[in-house]
């Protein structure tokens, strides 16, 4: 059978077809929506904007954001979406004041200090419904707060993450909640003043610089970004022969007693494989870039050559060439305990 080509205009008309049986409404919400619910941060001094994809917090020996006191409160605003109408049970484990409003009608109320609570069921349509969520800390009490649901038709769970959206207009808060963590990994307010809604991470101490080899510190201080391609640390064009002087002044006036063992490391056969392990699984990785791993440990965690850290703005000094930079019992009590070297350190 000989077949015939279909003209240009066809396809133009077909086009038209399909599009007018596509619901554009539907379209457009799609380009107008973000994952995740608009959150809003407030004490009596200050109002921070976030975007959270999960309503699961812990806040015991922490705020939600450095810039808010003891006494704050959170709103979260945005759509849920309900796959299988029915009847939905909202639960919550909460140490504070809570309130759930499903499109515009109270679903869930709690106020206690690590209470289960249950709601009422409510009849939900399947589609988007508008939700708000309200929380505010009880004094000296410990805030914490997940959120849980279930119905007919699934047991209880945590309130999942693709269930949430918010408006677009609202993802401003993703990007300054992005610029405030670069600001903070930066290190910016410990230079600059005006940003006292930033926290000042100080800059590593040098109270022990004298355990860094002064070839290694006149490196630095020429070029950060040779030791370090993440240092916050800005370059000042120093000479070789400014780098040496300053490097010489900081040996001088850092602390004679050092923390280290006088003691030397004995290591055993199996130590280094043993370490490598660990050090791939521990979650080094997640801060830090490793290279050159040609042994099983790599092998085993089907680690490249090359492991890059996804910690970003966080990222940790590279630990590539780390043995030109530091002894053994530097790494020792490093590991140990980071503070007795860097009363300023942010490892864990």
């Amino acid at each position: 059978m000989r077949s015939r080509s279909i003209p240009p205009a066809t396809h133009v008309a077909l086009v038209l077809i399909l599009l007018c049986g596509v619901d554009q409404s539907a379209l457009s919400d799609e380009e107008t929506t973000r994952p995740g619910l608009a959150g809003i941060f407030s004490d009596s001094i200050s109002i921070v904007q976030k975007v959270d994809d999960r309503i699961a917090f812990d806040w015991t020996d922490s705020s939600p954001d450095s810039r808010l006191g003891d006494d704050y409160q959170a709103k979260w605003q945005g759509r849920l979406l309900v796959r299988q109408p029915g009847k939905h049970t909202f639960h919550a484990m909460v140490s504070g004041r809570l309130t759930i409003v499903v499109d515009g009608k109270l679903a869930l109320q709690s106020e206690g200090e690590s209470l289960f609570h249950s709601a009422e069921p409510i009849d939900l349509t399947a589609g988007d419904h508008t939700l708000e969520i309200s929380f505010k800390r009880t004094a000296n009490v410990d805030a914490r707060l997940q959120l849980f649901w279930s119905s007919p038709e699934f047991t209880l769970e945590p309130l999942p993450a693709d269930v949430l959206t918010h408006e677009a207009p609202n993802t401003t808060a993703g990007d300054q909640e992005s610029g405030r963590l670069l600001a903070d990994a930066m290190r910016c307010s410990a230079c600059h003043s005006g940003l006292a809604e930033a926290s000042t991470l100080k800059a590593p101490s040098l109270k022990h610089v004298n355990e860094t080899p002064v070839d290694e510190l006149v490196r630095r201080l020429m070029d950060p970004r040779s030791v370090n391609s993440h240092s916050a640390m800005p370059s000042y064009g120093l000479s070789a022969e400014e780098a040496k002087d300053v490097a010489l002044f900081l040996m001088d006036a850092s602390d004679k007693e050092s923390p280290l063992a006088q003691k030397g490391l004995e290591f055993k056969a199996g130590d280094a494989d043993a370490g490598s392990k660990l050090l791939l699984t521990t979650g080094c990785v997640s801060c830090h870039r490793l290279s050159q791993f040609n042994n099983e440990a790599a092998e085993s965690t089907s680690e490249s050559a090359d492991v890059l850290p996804n910690a970003s703005p966080y990222h940790g000094p590279e630990l590539v060439g780390i043995e030109k930079r530091r002894t053994a019992k530097w790494l020792s009590k490093w590991l140990q305990a980071p503070g007795e070297l860097n009363p300023n350190h942010r490892m864990p």
